[in-house]
């Protein structure tokens, strides 16, 4: 009997391997309103198919790149309000290290710099967001911040150590807020937001899916659209023509990068 249950296991081994090197072997394009186009880099870690439990799920929310060109994924987990991952890739697509489960929210707001990750923890419900230092080699928590209790972001982009800008979805368009992290505090400076009138997206509600910062320009990235938005608030809309579900955006060597949900897909401009 142990025989057959070995054999057995071996096949559906061989049969799980060829179904995964044929995904992964895939090599899609995309090309976008303005030409630019882009192609698949890797797929990254995605939940098997079939039933997975609630405390197992990983849903793919968002990335951050290094300046070694290493990938930083963020997955959420649950209910997709508290508690999630973080996946350590080599450029080659192959998987260095996974974190323990954090609590870092929905995982969309991640950012990195020299030798760190940063997240914004945006955990439904609570009055003031904080925001995480990791280490990039353990994946562990090293200092935290509370955030103003005014802006509730669930993007960010890291300009040094201590700066960043994050976004902030208002009625009219976006803040583009800037706040400094001091002791235990993020402070926010107003004189340095910038306003963005009109929003991003084709879906009704137009979430923000991601945001960067590249060359003087300001990256949103929304359902079937993203913008690009100068230090003046001005904006300028780029379709994607794909129905896929965006999941960040960051740049690599001047290089676009792009996440598309579902089969968890990294694409890079050729």
């Amino acid at each position: 009997m142990k025989k057959y249950i070995l054999i057995l296991l071996l096949f559906l081994s061989c049969l799980t391997f060829a179904f995964e090197k044929n995904v992964t072997a895939k090599t899609n394009t995309i090309t976008f309103s303005n030409k630019q186009v882009m192609k698949t880099w890797f797929y990254p870690y995605r939940d098997p198919a079939g039933k997975v439990a609630a405390n197992a799920i990983r849903s793919l929310q968002g990335f951050t790149i290094n300046a070694k060109k290493d990938i930083y994924v963020s997955y959420a987990t649950d209910d997709k309000t508290t508690y999630g991952y973080i996946y350590h890739y080599y450029s080659t697509g192959k998987l260095v290290k996974k974190s323990t489960r954090l609590v870092i929210g929905h995982g969309q707001a991640i950012s990195n710099y020299k030798g760190s990750i940063y997240v914004v923890a945006d955990i439904s419900g609570k009055k003031n967001y904080q925001m995480y230092k990791i280490d990039e080699k353990t994946l562990r928590v090293k200092q935290s911040w509370i955030l103003p209790s005014n802006i509730h972001p669930n993007v960010l982009y890291m300009h040094n150590e201590r700066e960043a800008s994050v976004v902030s979805k208002v009625t009219e368009g976006y803040h583009i807020n800037r706040i400094t992290l001091t002791g235990k505090q993020a402070v926010l400076d107003t004189k340095k937001r910038i306003v963005v009138k009109g929003l991003v997206g084709t879906t009704v509600k137009k979430p923000v899916q991601g945001f960067t910062y590249e060359k003087g320009l300001y990256y949103i990235l929304s359902d079937g659209q993203y913008g690009v938005i100068d230090a003046k608030g001005n904006l300028k809309r780029i379709a994607l023509q794909t129905k896929r579900e965006p999941e960040g955006i960051g740049f690599v060597n001047g290089k676009m990068v792009m996440a598309f949900n579902n089969l968890n897909e990294l694409f890079k401009q050729k």
